[in-house]
């Protein structure tokens, strides 16, 4: 995440950790469970994230507005004899992102208006920014590799952000990178997205505005437990699917699919 530290005079998520158990929430209400890694909870105009195992080690408590944050870690386990379970011989060191949460609250606080995270790999070529959206599995990586080769930016090989400032659609990249581990802090105005697959030959298929929003819904991360979270994903997906053209891209793992792709001016 280093190169995406900034100097802010004002942050727009405030996240505070603590070293212990976390409040009770005798009545918190569950939102949506994973049967993984994380769960949500509501209770008092508040989220509860648990993260990690049954009981958790981490629970966030997070504000309607995603932007105060407060995170609590308590490694569960019974202590040594003689010991309280917050004993330390030293400095405490955990990372406050971890089990998801960055990520989580990316999602929230852009579903708040803000904009949307794409399963998808950005690529910058002569300035024209171009977005290669897929499920796991479809190529996206593979697709960056192939890219990396030519003389382009890229912004990430697996998660992109889109947003619309200034009544623009611009992408961003992310610290959520795939196996090819491609992640940038840079930007560009969106151009064109392409839904890729791997295919025995290159080629490109034109796609009605209600494909590509369904496309675009199967390949986001929306805030399902979130009704107003979801109604601004749904209508930005709309958006996008009216503004920016939108493909989908058969591709043969090899360099011709770059050069197909230029070919699509």
């Amino acid at each position: 995440m280093g190169p995406f530290q900034v100097n802010a005079a004002q942050t727009d998520i405030r996240l505070r950790c603590h070293y212990s158990p976390a409040p009770a929430f005798s009545s918190a209400e569950l939102v949506f469970a994973t049967g993984g890694p994380w769960s949500i909870y509501r209770q008092d105009r508040q989220f509860i994230f648990h993260l990690g195992p049954d009981p958790p080690d981490r629970v966030a408590i997070v504000n309607q507005s995603f932007s105060n944050v407060e995170v609590y870690y308590y490694p569960q386990g019974d202590p040594p004899p003689g010991k309280s379970p917050l004993s330390s011989p030293g400095p405490i060191s955990f990372h406050p992102f971890s089990g998801y949460l960055d990520e989580l609250l990316m999602i929230n606080f852009l579903a708040r208006g803000r904009g949307v995270i794409f399963h998808a790999c950005g690529v910058v070529d002569e300035g024209r920014g171009l977005m290669f959206v897929g499920v796991s599995g479809a190529g996206k990586s593979t697709f960056a590799e192939l890219w990396r080769q030519r003389q382009v930016t890229l912004l990430s090989d697996d998660r992109i952000i889109v947003r619309r400032p200034e009544g623009q659609f611009r992408m961003y990249g992310t610290p959520w990178h795939g196996v090819a581990y491609i992640c940038s802090p840079e930007s560009a105005p969106l151009e064109r997205i392409y839904f890729i697959e791997k295919a025995p030959r290159n080629y490109v298929k034109e796609l009605s505005p209600v494909e590509v929003a369904t496309r675009l819904l199967v390949r986001c991360f929306p805030p399902f437990y979130d009704g107003e979270g979801l109604a601004f994903t749904l209508e930005f997906l709309s958006r996008i699917a009216e503004e920016i053209p939108c493909s989908e891209l058969g591709f043969v793992p090899d360099v011709s699919a770059i050069d197909f792709v230029r070919g699509l001016k």
